[in-house]
């Protein structure tokens, strides 16, 4: 059997194919259209279908918003840092005004006269009432305006059933500028004891 290859007999068409990913590849890579196609080919190919529809925009789209929102959080960062203002040390060894005893422990009676006078002792409300007295105290000595003082405030309360009780406490302070003061009310059902700690730090 012969098999003829005469071209006369199967004559040639020119069909033209569309360019395939691979050869687009093997194009001239200076050409920015062509880093464009790739670059959306690849997104396209790498986006997850939303509701059955892939959109390659949409995950160019996501892509930057994600870079733009780094760069912004970074560049936000940067600028607090360099207009946060930096101070000087004073050398301030001293307070200017130092803390008044006297005056604490008037602030702290007339506090407590105020807001126990009346008040008995309901074991669901002490923790509450507690927590105003001390808040009450702490507002109060901070408007005498201690410069460059710490203010401690603890309160302790409980009800009078002839029992006995002692309230100590303990730390490392400078004597010359740190200082405490300390008050005791008692009406007919409770009683309260408040101190406030006055800490300079230079």
């Amino acid at each position: 059997m012969e098999v003829s290859n005469d071209q006369q007999d199967f004559p040639s068409k020119n069909l033209q194919r569309r360019p395939s990913y691979g050869d687009a590849v093997s194009m001239s890579k200076s050409s920015p259209q062509l880093k464009w196609d790739l670059l959306r080919r690849r997104v396209k190919l790498n986006t997850t279908p939303a509701h059955g529809v892939g959109n390659a925009h949409t995950g160019m789209r996501s892509i930057l918003k994600r870079g733009i929102s780094k760069t912004s959080i970074a560049g936000s960062e940067n600028r607090e840092q360099q207009e946060k203002p930096q101070y000087q040390n004073t050398y301030q060894l001293a307070p200017y005004k130092p803390f008044n005893v006297s005056q604490v422990t008037e602030a702290i009676q007339d506090i407590l006269e105020s807001l126990l006078r009346e008040q008995e002792y309901d074991v669901t409300r002490i923790s509450k009432m507690t927590k105003r007295i001390t808040e009450a105290v702490k507002t109060r000595v901070k408007s005498m305006r201690f410069t460059r003082y710490k203010i401690v405030v603890h309160t302790v309360m409980g009800s009078k059933m002839n029992q006995g009780i002692e309230i100590g406490s303990r730390g490392l302070w400078n004597q010359d500028t740190d200082s405490s003061a300390s008050y005791f009310y008692e009406n007919r059902e409770l009683f309260a004891v408040v101190t406030v700690y006055g800490i300079y730090y230079e």
